[in-house]
């Protein structure tokens, strides 16, 4: 296994329950650094505020 590499790839939903697969912590980064909450802050994240 490579270093970074999850024994079996971790299935996320998204969007409207689009599954998708996380084989390492890479994806699993690239996943969050793409999610719309991570480009709020805080307060108005809590709050429901956001909108793109």
């Amino acid at each position: 296994m490579k270093r970074g590499q999850f024994e079996e790839p971790v299935t996320l939903l998204v969007g409207m329950g689009i599954p998708r697969k996380i084989e390492s912590v890479m994806d699993g980064y690239v996943l969050l650094q793409d999610w719309p909450a991570a480009s709020c802050s805080r307060p108005q994240c809590l709050q429901g505020g956001y909108r793109r």
